[in-house]
């Protein structure tokens, strides 16, 4: 689309460099050459061809936009697949129409949404951009015929009673909403609405009347009429290629715009799309006043020049030939397997649009097609010509073909078993139709074609036309200011001392270092990676990824901050995206040397930890503890600075010292580090400093809110320090805008259950002292605010249910976030319902349907983690992972501990044991460690209480034998049964 490529060549906010994907026989084409001149790369591919050939021609780029034609979108499944392979970090399949549902209301719509399901499968980043009704196919015509140049007939029609609005978009300013949007960390896996203005069918005519000065005749159609026609056609069961499905797309959108109501930015907001006017309120779009003058000036241009031409919509002939009207036959000349007259074979032929150019001469010119080659269901290098009645006598039965104007024929699809042509109806010189009133008139087409004709292998051109060769089917667009760009784009065979690939192809194999070290990292101009160890026997093989631009540092640094693009981001973000690691961090790295350095040593960190099973702090190599020192001098000296404010990179660095030192298993160092941070972030939120981005400090406020409970759980004797609910809500609860609305994304959900777990850790805290006490001891007020508590925590139930009604999330990601959320709100739900006052039957009944939900759900959600990997290129290297949320260890630790039901016991120990998971201050490996000390110890006080003569039969839980090691616990949950080293040395 050459709005889009202008767009993104004009674009004056990012700098983009552009590839455009076409076929080899369009290469020299002149609107391709036009491109190649103005700075667009050219690259020759085949959609049908090999998907490693794509992949080629896909390394290096961030962004793929593809344009194909609506009804060959399924042909974007090997580009999508080659995208995937080649790293392309967000996919734009081909959408820019009208909002609709994701099925059953447009068949046009249906295939796009099974592209973007199989987008989804695959777990492909992508954005989806929907744009409205085109003004370019709005205008209706004028009586003088003015602008008849310009305008499509489908638009003289008025569906029902013309009062529904619907959205509009200029065409030409698709390229600028598309340019801002992929460029725009907000929009990826999201759905966009980019449209101009919301008017009704009646306002168009009033506006086209106003400027042009003439009455126009309003054509209102009744729903019921178009409902008729649509269900007529789908009775046929048109495929993609056919104009039957070109006139049902029209009739579908045109009941979906002017009658349902769908294209509205109401509608689209139910259906989750983010409006482009709350994005970018100060981008504007031509209005349809201006374009309509144009149009009106002479100044405008038609589109879809090949859709004048549809059954639904046909104009006049301006030719001023005589009119042919003579009956023609359709005469196929073949090679017979017998005799002349043996026409026993099966033959049939795919919708093609011929210009009947002679008029009944002896030199009627000859029209080739290449159908294709099948022995039995008939594609055939047809030869056909077009006579008069007067050239042939001899006439045939066969299908009649009804419905064509003067100047073209269709050739319908058909399956004759002995007839040599078709006998064509005269053609008269038709009436002027158009949807309005062709209501109910369909190509007539057998039904036995129907059935048995299939579509040609080579591509059929839109709309009945000849195959066309069309210009490029793709924009591949790759930031100068992102990630994404390379210098040549080879796979290294790793042939040592160099790449028989490059020696082939006669370049210098940059691929090897001139010294290696412990963790090298290839790359010079194509910088791709590869990782080598002698600490594991299988070490992590990382996705080839380069950055377009130096950055400053050294080589190394820039290569860990790729490591973390590619891996490291996903990683620490756990099961929910996170802005801040795959936004904030990113951004402020560019322009922060503290921030930098300290995502430069947590990245080194981390491929430490993913490529070996050292523990604790064996796990950080020297090369990762010089970085982090670097850093840590780095933040200082920033700090030191008082030319502007550092706050920001103090938080982010904080936050990336925290994760550092809790994978290195200093929980101390980690917890000096967010209570610095968390001392910070109070301090600029009593200011309100503005010298910030609002939606950076907000990620890291999330963040810390998030930690600072990580830190509560890890150690239940502390107080969360930050406030996130007011002592009126804690007395009162909180008031709600709408008490039955649904969260408008996960990440409300998230945030919203961070404020109710902060609320209950503080409570669980305050009313320590009433653990055991009778319920006439707890103050009234306790119990008023555990109420409330629970009124607030199945509202949130109750909101999320609402969203998933909504949201009907096939993405495994999703999914997985979705099933995190859920089993934090269950586990806190038990834990308040089990206090104020104590509730045994809450953690000791047994069995425990409530705590077996949990455990299903973690199952589930490391059952997709696995299913991921094996998908994944790095599938063969199994590895450990750390992030620096709370995920599923926290929670599994606690139903082990608390559950006195057996079974409850061992699934969760098993799940931890087999997870490899660290998570924050919480490491898989320790907590087994845990249960197993736990364990010993609750047989070692059984066995002194059965010797003493007490035998209890009840199912009691670690926590029940280890109450006094909890309760003196003073440091964290992995410390809970270790001998303090006063007693090692007594013993």
């Amino acid at each position: 689309m050459s709005t889009i490529i202008n767009a993104l060549l004009e674009s004056t906010t990012q700098q983009f460099i552009i590839t455009a994907l076409t076929r080899e026989s369009s290469m020299q084409k002149q609107g391709v050459l036009h491109l190649a001149s103005r700075g667009v790369k050219i690259v020759s591919v085949d959609l049908a061809g090999s998907e490693k050939e794509l992949e080629k021609a896909l390394f290096g780029v961030d962004v793929v936009i593809s344009t194909i034609y609506g009804g060959s979108v399924m042909a974007e499944i090997p580009l999508i697949n080659a995208s995937k392979a080649a790293g392309v970090k967000r996919y734009l399949p081909c959408f820019f129409a009208t909002v609709a549902p994701p099925k059953g209301a447009l068949m046009l719509r249906d295939l796009k949404e099974d592209v973007l399901n199989h987008i989804k499968n695959i777990h492909m980043p992508y954005t989806v951009i929907d744009v409205g009704w085109w003004y370019q196919v709005t205008l209706p015509r004028l009586p003088s015929g003015r602008i008849d140049y310009a305008v499509m007939e489908t638009a003289d029609g008025i569906a029902g009673d013309g009062n529904v609005p619907f959205a509009l978009t200029d065409s030409r300013d698709i390229g600028k909403y598309v340019a801002r949007i992929i460029s725009d960390p907000r929009t990826l896996n999201r759905m966009v609405f980019a449209y101009n203005e919301v008017l009704t069918h009646n306002e168009i005519y009033d506006l086209l009347e106003g400027l042009g000065g003439e009455k126009l005749e309003r054509k209102y159609v009744p729903a019921e009429a178009i409902q008729a026609s649509i269900a007529e056609i789908e009775a046929t069961k048109p495929t993609p290629d056919s104009l039957e499905f070109i006139t049902l797309a029209q009739y579908q959108y045109w009941y979906s715009c002017g009658v349902r109501g769908d294209n509205t930015p109401e509608n689209a907001r139910y259906l989750g799309y983010l409006l482009a006017k709350d994005l970018y309120p100060e981008l504007k779009g031509t209005s349809l006043a201006t374009y309509t003058q144009e149009v009106i000036d002479g100044k405008g241009k038609r589109a879809y020049e090949h859709l004048k031409d549809l059954p639904a919509a046909r104009a006049e002939s301006k030719s001023k030939e005589p009119r042919w009207n003579a009956p023609a036959r359709l005469i196929l000349l073949h090679t017979s397997q017998g005799n002349d007259e043996a026409l026993d074979r099966k033959w049939a032929w795919a919708f093609r649009r011929i210009s009947l150019t002679s008029r009944g001469s002896e030199d009627t010119p000859e029209v080739f097609r290449q159908i294709g080659d099948d022995d039995d269901a008939g594609r055939i290098l047809m030869k056909t010509k077009y006579l008069t009645s007067n050239a042939w006598s001899s006439t045939s039965s066969g299908a009649s073909i009804h419905g064509f104007t003067s100047d073209y024929a269709y050739a319908l699809p058909y399956l004759p078993v002995q007839a040599r042509y078709l006998n064509l109806e005269p053609l008269h010189t038709p009436k002027r139709r158009n949807l309005a009133d062709s209501m109910g008139q369909t190509l007539a087409t057998p039904t036995r074609c129907r059935r048995q004709t299939r579509p040609s292998p080579r591509r059929l051109g839109k709309h009945g036309q000849a195959p066309r060769e069309p210009g490029p089917a793709a924009a591949l667009v790759g930031h100068q200011l992102t990630l994404g760009q390379r210098t040549r784009h080879v796979k290294c065979d790793e042939t040592k001392p160099s790449c028989r690939k490059c020696i082939k192809a006669g370049w210098k194999c940059d691929g090897y270092p001139a010294q290696a070290d412990t963790k090298s990292i290839s790359g010079n101009s194509s910088q791709s990676m590869t990782t080598t160890t002698t600490t594991s026997a299988r070490p992590l093989n990382i996705t080839a990824y380069s950055l377009p631009f130096r950055i400053p540092g050294s080589q190394k640094d820039r290569q860990m901050l790729h490591y973390f693009c590619v891996q490291g981001a996903s990683d620490m973000s756990g099961f929910l995206s996170s802005d801040f690691w795959s936004r904030t961090v990113l951004r402020d790295s560019h322009q922060e040397p503290a921030v930098r350095q300290a995502l430069v040593a947590l990245s080194s960190l981390h491929l430490d930890y993913v490529t070996t099973d050292s523990p604790g702090a064996d796990v950080a190599g020297e090369e990762t503890l010089r970085d982090y020192g670097r850093a840590i001098r780095a933040l200082q000296k920033r700090i030191a600075n008082q030319g502007d404010d550092a706050t920001k990179a103090v938080l982010i660095c904080c936050v990336l010292f925290y994760c550092f030192e809790s994978t290195v298993g200093n929980t101390e160092a980690a917890m000096k580090h967010l209570s610095n941070g968390l001392q910070v972030l109070a301090s600029h939120q009593r200011t309100r400093s503005e010298v910030h981005d609002v939606g950076d400090m907000a990620s890291l406020s999330d963040v810390f809110a998030r930690l600072d409970l990580q830190a509560t759980l890890f150690n239940d004797g502390r107080m969360p320090f930050l406030t996130l609910i007011s002592n009126e809500e804690r007395e009162q609860g909180i008031v709600h805008a709408s008490e039955n609305g649904a969260f408008s994304a996960l990440h409300e959900a998230q945030r919203s259950l961070d404020k109710l777990q902060n609320w209950l850790s503080r409570l669980l805290t305050d009313t320590a002292s009433y653990k055991g006490q009778a319920l006439q001891t707890v103050p009234p007020h306790f119990l008023a605010e555990k109420k409330n508590m629970v009124t607030e925590l199945n509202r949130w139930s109750q909101q999320f249910e609402a969203w998933q009604a909504t949201n009907n999330a096939t993405n495994e990601q999703t999914l997985c976030g979705i099933r995190i959320l859920l089993i934090n709100h269950q586990i806190f739900h038990m834990m308040l319902a089990s206090v104020l006052p104590d509730d045994g039957r809450i953690f000791g009944c047994s069995p425990n349907p409530a705590a077996m939900e949990v455990i299903d759900r973690v199952e589930a959600i490391l059952r997709s983690s696995q299913e991921q990997a094996a998908a994944a290129r790095t599938a063969t290297n199994p590895r450990r992972n750390f992030s620096s949320e709370t995920g599923i260890i926290a929670p599994l630790f606690l139903l082990a501990v608390k559950c006195a039901d057996e079974s409850v016991c061992k699934r969760a120990g098993e799940l931890l044991a087999t997870c490899r998971r660290r998570e924050g201050l919480y490491d898989a490996s320790e907590m087994v460690e845990v249960l197993q000390r736990l364990g010993k110890i609750r047989a070692q006080r059984r066995s002194v209480y059965e010797q003493a003569g007490v035998v209890d039969t009840a199912d009691r839980s670690l926590e029940y034998w280890a109450a006094d090691l909890f309760s003196d616990m003073i440091s964290g949950m992995d410390q809970i049964g270790k001998p303090k080293p006063t007693d090692a040395a007594d013993a």
